[in-house]
């Protein structure tokens, strides 16, 4: 079942518009961590979607996260 959220990142993709994916993904880390409705970890459903819609990645600034 796709989440408001959900739908707000599929537009941003789609139009291409720029967000900080990094705490994005983080935020809904934190959720699948702790509900039992997020099931699809979102790092993976996001790579798929980059990859999907052909999203030029290559400037990214890359952070790493401790846990």
């Amino acid at each position: 079942m796709l989440t408001k959220e959900d739908l707000m990142i599929m537009y941003c993709l789609m139009g291409r518009i720029q967000v900080n994916w990094i705490s994005i993904i983080k935020e809904h880390l934190m959720k699948i961590r702790k509900k039992v409705e997020y099931k699809i970890p979102y790092t993976v459903l996001i790579s798929q979607f980059i990859e999907y819609f052909e999203i030029d990645i290559e400037k990214e600034v890359v952070e790493t996260v401790k846990a």
